[in-house]
């Protein structure tokens, strides 16, 4: 399964990432890359059962204090 992931990302990364070097769109490829780079890794790290924090928590942890 992580094989299929991973050549998923490959295909959909060079699809994308190609045109914009091409329009030397650097600010766009370095955006793209970095939110392509952490579904990747938060994709490998739930297929390989790892399990991670919600995000409700940490937004309720921010958030409470300030509603109080």
């Amino acid at each position: 399964m992580v094989l299929i992931i991973i050549f998923v990302y490959l295909v959909i990364g060079l699809i994308e990432i190609i045109p914009l070097y091409k329009d030397k769109k650097i600010k766009e490829l370095w955006m793209y890359v970095i939110i392509i780079g952490i579904s990747f890794i938060i994709s490998i790290l739930l297929v390989m059962g790892v399990n991670l924090p919600k995000p409700a928590s940490f937004i309720e942890k921010v958030l409470s204090p300030l509603v109080k």
